[in-house]
């Protein structure tokens, strides 16, 4: 269980509900305090829960921050920073003795976050993407058969590509296989391509198509595939440089989150 504290706010973050409820009578016997329900803003940032994942925004504190500025109405840049990245990256430090320079290098970045304001975090439920093997049928079941309990099929679904899944997946047998992707043995991007023709599996792989930086990445991943392969085998040395004493960056049971003990 994680907890976060500001002045007299409390955030409590935790895999298992019972755990999280018995802490907060506990503090409630304790403290004078209220239970406000599931976390929708905190310190500026607006948490909104969608089917299949959960989005964080600064939307609203941005737009406060551009009103502020007078540049709610403002031009828009599609970089965040100038010629002199550097600078950003030290600007706190000059906000005693800024100059016109650090004033100038500020504005951008407003001109950048004016054109960004719907740009937020998308955090997932469950599996990240496959680019190859199986998945059994009940990975995706509810989007076949019962999408939000509607007893139909997820209609962002490609309807052909359904029909074909309730032959491969009858609704009477959850634990057959379905290959992960049109590439079964094949490590490439066609996983990204499957998601762009509407031909994804699971709810991770939809919340991934409804964030425009998911769409983003998955063209890119199409477009390019060999940058798909170098960023994967990047990603697979940054994990490779985790310690195996860190008990947060191994897992002994993929599918366990909570820290393991060797």
């Amino acid at each position: 269980m994680l907890l976060d504290m500001y002045v007299d706010d409390l955030i409590v973050i935790g895999c298992n509900q019972g755990e999280v409820d018995a802490f907060k009578e506990e503090m409630k016997r304790s403290f004078k305090m209220s239970d406000l329900g599931c976390l929708s803003y905190y310190l500026g940032i607006k948490v909104k829960r969608q089917p299949g994942r959960i989005m964080l925004s600064q939307a609203a504190y941005a737009a406060k921050l551009l009103e502020k500025a007078g540049m709610t109405n403002c031009n828009t840049v599609q970089d965040p920073m100038e010629n002199c990245p550097k600078l950003i990256g030290y600007m706190s430090r000059f906000m005693a003795n800024s100059t016109t320079e650090h004033l100038s290098a500020v504005k951008h970045i407003l001109w950048y976050r004016a054109g960004t304001l719907h740009y937020g975090l998308s955090y997932p439920k469950g599996k990240g993407g496959h680019s190859i093997g199986q998945l059994h049928c009940a990975a995706f079941f509810e989007r076949l058969w019962d999408f939000q309990g509607q007893n139909i099929t997820d209609p962002s679904m490609d309807p052909e590509f359904a029909e074909s899944l309730k032959a491969q997946c009858p609704r009477d047998n959850p634990l057959l296989f379905k290959v992960a992707d049109s590439t079964n043995a094949t490590f490439d991007a066609a996983y990204y391509l499957d998601l762009l023709i509407k031909k994804g599996l699971m709810d991770s792989y939809l919340a991934l198509m409804s964030d425009p930086l998911g769409v983003e990445y998955a063209i890119k991943a199409v477009q390019d595939p060999y940058s798909f392969l170098f960023e994967f085998g990047m990603a697979m040395i940054k994990m490779g440089n985790i310690p195996a004493s860190d008990l947060h960056g191994w897992r002994k049971i993929c599918v366990v989150i909570e820290p393991c003990n060797f």
